[in-house]
Formats: C-alpha cells, sequence, structure tokens
C-alpha cells in the first residue's frame, strides 16, 4: 500500500497524474461552456491553434501535458487563475481530463498586429 501511495504520489508531483482542480477556479454558467477542437500544436505544446482560430500560450509547467494532446482533441476553455495574474484560462481536454493554464494569444475577432 505504501508503494501505491508513493508512486501516486511522485507522479502527482512531476505533473503525470491530474491534480485537483484549484480552489479559485471559475466554472462558466452553465449553457455558454463551448467545446473546441485542437487544431496544432507547436512549440512542443507551448503554443495551442484551436478550431476558432483562437491560440494559446500555455503555462511552461504545463508543456509536458498539452504536448502529447492530439489534433481533434476536444478541449473547454474556463477562466482560471487569480484575476490579477496570468494565465487567466484553464484549457481541459475532455478526452482524458487533463487540464493546462495558458493565456490567450490571439483570438478570430482581434488577429495579431502585422
Amino acid at each position: 500500500m505504501r508503494a501505491v501511495l508513493a508512486v501516486a504520489l511522485t507522479g502527482l508531483a512531476a505533473g503525470l497524474l491530474p491534480a485537483a482542480a484549484p480552489a479559485q477556479e471559475r466554472r462558466c454558467p452553465p449553457g455558454e461552456e463551448v467545446t473546441h477542437w485542437v487544431r496544432d500544436l507547436k512549440m512542443h505544446g507551448g503554443l495551442l491553434v484551436l478550431d476558432d482560430g483562437s491560440e494559446w500560450d500555455v503555462r511552461p509547467a504545463d508543456t509536458g501535458v498539452t504536448a502529447l494532446w492530439s489534433p481533434g482533441a476536444p478541449v473547454v476553455v474556463l477562466e482560471g487563475g487569480l484575476p490579477s495574474e496570468p494565465p487567466n484560462y484553464l484549457l481541459v481536454n475532455r478526452s482524458n481530463l487533463e487540464r493546462a493554464l495558458a493565456n490567450k494569444v490571439t483570438s478570430p475577432e482581434h488577429p495579431p498586429l502585422q
């Protein structure tokens, strides 16, 4: 039993197992949750492009998780983190419930400046 617990805690500390959601996480009101799909992964999971064209800069500590997400994976974007500190969004992979904190880089409504 101790060995199983030690392995589970080691995996959790290494980010291999999903951690519990942070207490400050804010979820979208019912009916406003929208599922997107991963269109592309860049920079070894450091930049995610979703089906709507939005780009997300993933927190370095979470790139080990997002690097394994496949194009076509369903992702929900939730407001999370502290409002005054980036990253301010939580990306949740609906196929395996893995999560990553990220900042929005671009969106279809606000393309990057040329």
